[in-house]
């Protein structure tokens, strides 16, 4: 749920556990940006601008792009000295349905496993999740998730999230 408010989330998860009876488990993964994304382009004057080398010719290498450093790899991601991702935060929690009242709940605590200020970075959070929560037929062993390759795959996502926001403004301004 990027951008999604954490009680919308919840929401849904209730919906599709008490809604129906095929699904019987539900994961929310929470990704929030801070501060909330505002085109860094937006409120500049033509001077200013016409300053930056913002042309749609102009190609974009990974020399351009400003990823997070590894002491604060949560963010922000710049481009041409502008921030078009800020910092992430991202968590996890599973919801399940109650045996005896059929009310959706959530099971455990919430994991955070992309943490902003990186102070939980290096713990691995656990979910206590099992094979068997998943499906009663499987093994009762720990599912193990490999929390530095989800951390990967989503620094990869901002970046390109960042490319997309920057493309984006580069289309905006093209047509004013």
């Amino acid at each position: 749920g990027f951008g999604d408010d954490h009680t919308d989330l919840v929401s849904n998860a209730r919906l599709w556990l008490e809604g129906t009876k095929s699904v019987q488990r539900v994961i929310i993964v929470d990704v929030k940006e801070t501060p909330q994304y505002r085109s860094p382009c937006r409120g500049l004057t033509d001077d200013e601008l016409t300053k930056l080398d913002l042309s749609k010719d102009r190609a974009i290498d990974d020399t351009d792009i400003q990823l997070p450093v590894p002491e604060h790899p949560s963010g922000p991601i710049n481009i041409g000295g502008f921030r078009w991702v800020g910092k992430m935060a991202a968590t996890l929690e599973m919801w399940d349905r109650h045996p005896d009242t059929n009310e959706a709940r959530i099971r455990g605590d919430r994991k955070m496993f992309i943490h902003p200020t990186n102070s939980a970075e290096g713990r691995p959070a656990k979910l206590d999740l099992k094979w068997s929560h998943l499906d009663p037929r499987l093994s009762d062993d720990e599912i193990d998730i490999q929390w530095e390759a989800l951390r990967s795959r989503m620094r990869l996502a901002w970046r390109d999230l960042a490319l997309s926001r920057y493309r984006s403004e580069l289309q905006r301004l093209s047509t004013l």
